[in-house]
């Protein structure tokens, strides 16, 4: 990638049938254009991810460094995947405490953290650890936190207190008129707020975290990301998410028209940023990362 070059980032919960979004020609340009796809519910294990690596199935995953935590043998869901192009430098930091975020650094010189996260509906708190993971992460320049969170919230304009002198509460109410507030306006076609959606507000807060959904350009309009081909129930459960201090690399978030091809009741999320890593020779092919 040259300076001139945005990295590309493609993000989907395929929802146990990752072997046939290969098959998906929408997904296929989407891919041929990314630097980095990442997966929610796999559904793999750690032998079908070997499997998967080592060209059982045909899916060419040779041109990648394929970092992935595994679903273990006794649930049907979960389960996360990265792959990341060879040219662009990455390596896996071991140090998650949830086994549903993966946490990769990329680029030379700790310049961006990228955190894949999957959250199932019944499971507690993930953001709990996801701070964590953040905060004792080496410094980097840019953060980018991605994936299904079954959180919901709604139009929420994410609020930053620049002086930190008073909690959430004081800013969102405006009870402190000393305190210097940063809005991030925010437009959602899922007007729900639940419990998760509140914990994700408060880890934004936290961490200054911006939730680009129904902010960045490509979806000024918060378009679902997940319709149920059962029932028909929408909502905004796949989220992108970047620091503050980086929004402006930010050149578009883009929600794609669900696949007709694709089993997954989720739709495609693809970012683009101006992070530019630099590039490194290809590197030889390595059986899968796995936590």
């Amino acid at each position: 990638m040259s300076p001139s070059v945005a990295l590309q980032v493609c993000v989907w919960n395929v929802a146990g049938s990752m072997e046939f979004c290969w098959k998906d020609p929408h997904f296929e340009s989407i891919r041929a254009n990314s630097h980095i796809l990442c997966f929610t519910e796999t559904w793999w294990t750690s032998n079908r991810a070997a499997r998967a690596s080592s060209g059982v199935w045909g899916l060419g995953l040779d041109e990648y460094v394929h970092y992935c935590a595994c679903r273990s043998y006794a649930k049907a869901h979960g389960g996360i995947s990265c792959l990341i192009k060879r040219n662009v430098p990455s390596k896996l930091l071991y140090m998650q405490a949830n086994p549903e975020i993966l946490l990769i650094s990329i680029g030379k010189d700790n310049q961006t953290l990228l955190a894949l996260c999957y959250c199932s509906p019944n499971t507690g708190d993930i953001f709990s650890d996801l701070q964590t993971c953040i905060i004792n992460a080496p410094v980097h320049t840019n953060t980018i936190i991605l994936g299904d969170f079954n959180a919901s919230i709604g139009e929420t304009n994410i609020v930053f207190n620049s002086l930190k002198t008073s909690n959430q509460f004081d800013v969102l109410n405006h009870r402190d008129s000393s305190i210097e507030l940063v809005s991030f306006p925010r437009s959602s076609e899922d007007k729900k707020l639940n419990k998760r959606g509140k914990e994700c507000l408060s880890f934004c807060d936290t961490t200054e975290m911006v939730v680009l959904n129904g902010h960045a350009k490509g979806d000024e309009i918060g378009k679902y990301t997940f319709t149920s081909r059962a029932n028909g129930g929408s909502s905004v459960v796949d989220l992108c998410m970047i620091n503050k201090d980086s929004l402006k690399q930010v050149q578009d978030m883009t929600v794609h028209p669900m696949s007709e091809f694709h089993l997954s009741d989720h739709n495609m999320l693809t970012l683009s940023v101006s992070l530019c890593p630099m590039l490194i020779t290809p590197r030889k092919v390595s059986p899968p990362k796995c936590l």
